[in-house]
This record gives C-alpha cells, sequence and structure tokens, in this order.
C-alpha cells in the first residue's frame, strides 16, 4: 500500500501525517435535509494507494487539515449546494461540509472557504481530467 505523505514542502505537524482514504461528495439538493440529490453530482473515495498526487498535495498546501467543521449557509440558496469532505489520516479524521460554496465566495464569506474552493476544484480536475472552476 502506498501513502501520501503530506507537509513535504512545510515542516509541520503534517509532515508525519499519512491520509488512508479521502471520500468526497459535491452535489445540488433541493434543501439542507435532503438525502438525494437533483441534479449532476461529483462522488469520489480514494484510497491512499490512489489517492492523486495533486490532490495530496493541495491538502497539504491549502491547511485543509486544520480546517474540519461546517461552513457556508444552508440558507442562501435554492437549490442547496453541499460539498462534503471525509479524510482518514493516521493522526485522526477531518470532516467538512461546506454549504452554497459558490454564494459563499461571492459574499466573501473568509478565507477558509477560498482555501475549499481551491482543494475543492483540485479534486473536480482530478476526477474529470479537466481543470475544475478555477481558482479564486
Amino acid at each position: 500500500m502506498v501513502r501520501h505523505a503530506l507537509g513535504v514542502r512545510n515542516a509541520s505537524v503534517w509532515s508525519v501525517t499519512m491520509i488512508r482514504s479521502l471520500a468526497y461528495s459535491w452535489g445540488l439538493y433541493p434543501s439542507a435535509q435532503a438525502e438525494m440529490p437533483m441534479g449532476p453530482t461529483v462522488a469520489v473515495t480514494w484510497s491512499a494507494a490512489d489517492l492523486p498526487s495533486e490532490v495530496a498535495a493541495a491538502f497539504v498546501s491549502e491547511g485543509i487539515g486544520g480546517l474540519a467543521g461546517t461552513f457556508g449557509d444552508e440558507t442562501l440558496g435554492e437549490p442547496v449546494e453541499i460539498d462534503d469532505l471525509d479524510v482518514q489520516m493516521d493522526t485522526g479524521r477531518v470532516r467538512v461540509r461546506v454549504y452554497n460554496r459558490g454564494i459563499g465566495l461571492m459574499r466573501g464569506m473568509g478565507p477558509e472557504l477560498v482555501q475549499l474552493h481551491r482543494f475543492f476544484s483540485t479534486i473536480h480536475a482530478a476526477t474529470s481530467g479537466g481543470p475544475g472552476p478555477g481558482p479564486t
């Protein structure tokens, strides 16, 4: 099994952290509580051996390990845009949920949302074989 060592560029706690698996999903939902999306979705789960190097590098460069929690506002749009991220690491788990990322970016809801957007764009690009929505 190949695991992706994080923090090669930065000497930090992440230099000893290894990603075991990464699961990500994105979709548009009629409400934040809905279980089924109403449009196209992106859903991917990578084990350590399959994780694209650009995704592992973006995890480090965007500081995603320190951004666990919920971001955005589920009341700002209809349908509701939801990004879900679950990363299993040797040192624990990072879970992130973002509501209405696009609207939040337009409203300037903080640097964390920009970091998450760039990371999610890297995932979208890795799953589609092309560029994602682009950096902000």
